[in-house]
């Protein structure tokens, strides 16, 4: 994987990527998320939360998505920024199913976007940290790949439903298609369920929101100048060991003459 400069930038994709990066602010997403959180928590029945909990997962993939990519530029940097912010999402996934199994890519992330420091042992608990980031980065790229269809049947009429028996509990239900393997143009028709904890769904949120931070601290800073990264760190680790991971299902749906 090449995470690597390769060449020289000319001044004015610098200057365009200082100034693109100046200018992001990522807040937004944050903020609807955490929206459809607290309506979650206030509504009390499970057809009052569905559309919220609908709602809250189409966010959180998308805020993925806007993480993966921008991530993406940072391993390229300014010779194909412009390429890079562009990419299809076919392409963004094949970038990730690769890098998902290669530990070169967590390491070259939590070196340069997470600690972007030499002194590690100027930050308390590194390792443990470390190994957490590491997990976390993890479970995010697998739930883009994992579930980047449902975003398509969200935004695609609508093919979706949503259960939460409980504020912090969430299944979604939806359907899509794939092609027959058999070679023919015919599809097979799925039923998905994600099965996830609204928690852990908050915590990789704000994971990402500190790492495009770093990112733009980085991307925009002149050199010989300081960075000032931000370190996500766990307070108390139960809610995240307290909320089991995304658990996933599907079914093939039979339909007559199909």
């Amino acid at each position: 994987m090449n995470t690597k400069n390769s060449g020289s930038a000319s001044a004015s994709t610098i200057k365009f990527q200082r100034d693109y990066y100046s200018s992001r602010d990522y807040s937004h997403w944050v903020k609807k998320i955490r929206s459809d959180v607290n309506r979650l928590t206030v509504l009390k029945t499970n057809r009052a939360r569905a559309g919220y909990l609908l709602e809250l997962y189409s966010s959180y993939l998308q805020f993925c998505e806007i993480f993966l990519t921008n991530t993406r530029i940072a391993t390229t940097r300014e010779l194909e920024i412009l390429e890079t912010l562009f990419i299809s999402n076919d392409e963004l996934r094949k970038f990730y199913k690769e890098a998902s199994l290669r530990d070169d890519f967590y390491q070259w992330f939590l070196k340069n976007i997470d600690f972007a420091i030499d002194e590690k042992d100027t930050i308390e608990e590194y390792q443990r940290k470390h190994d957490e980031h590491w997990e976390i980065l993890k479970e995010i790229i697998e739930d883009y790949l994992a579930d980047f269809d449902y975003l398509n049947a969200y935004k695609h009429g609508f093919r979706v439903k949503a259960t939460s028996h409980k504020p912090n509990d969430g299944i979604i239900d939806y359907i899509n298609r794939e092609k027959k393997k058999d070679g023919s143009k015919q599809f097979d028709i799925y039923e998905n369920t994600i099965d996830f904890k609204v928690t852990r769904v908050v915590i990789k949120t704000m994971f990402m929101m500190g790492m495009l931070d770093n990112l733009r601290v980085i991307l925009v800073h002149e050199p010989g100048t300081k960075i000032k990264i931000y370190y996500y760190s766990f307070l108390d680790r139960s809610p995240w060991e307290k909320n089991a991971a995304t658990k996933r299902s599907r079914v093939k749906i039979s339909l007559e003459g199909n």
